[in-house]
C-alpha cells in the first residue's frame, strides 16, 4: 500500500474557499467605489522577478490600490510569507499594500 503525498494546497496560488470568498468581497467593494479592479495582477521586482497582488484597484490602466489577502499571527500580524511579498510589491510599486486577514471575523 502506497502512502499518499499531502498537498498542502490544493487550490494553489488561489488559496483556500476563506482566502477566495475575501478576495472577491474585496474586489466587489473596489468595483462598488467606481474602480476597476484585478485579481492576481502581475508585479514585477527589480530583479525580473514576478509577485502576485491579490487584488488591484484601477483607474483607468493605472493600479492606484493594492490588497494581500492572507493569514495573520495571533500578535494581528501578517505571517512571513505575506510580510515578505507586500515588502517586495511596495518596493517595486510604491503603492502601500492593504492586508486582509482571513482568520479573523473583520477583514474589511
Amino acid at each position: 500500500m502506497s502512502e499518499q503525498k499531502k498537498i498542502p494546497n490544493p487550490n494553489g496560488r488561489k488559496g483556500c474557499e476563506a482566502h477566495r470568498n475575501l478576495i472577491e468581497r474585496i474586489f466587489n467593494s473596489i468595483l462598488k467605489r467606481g474602480l476597476g479592479a484585478k485579481t492576481e495582477k502581475r508585479i514585477i521586482l527589480a530583479n525580473g522577478d514576478s509577485r502576485y497582488v491579490d487584488v488591484a484597484g484601477l483607474s483607468g490602466l493605472v493600479v492606484v490600490e493594492l490588497h494581500q489577502v492572507g493569514v495573520q499571527t495571533q500578535a494581528g500580524i501578517p505571517v512571513k510569507r505575506e510580510r515578505d511579498a507586500i515588502k517586495d510589491i511596495e518596493e517595486a510599486t510604491g503603492i502601500t499594500v492593504e492586508f486582509h486577514a482571513y482568520n479573523q471575523t473583520e477583514n474589511l
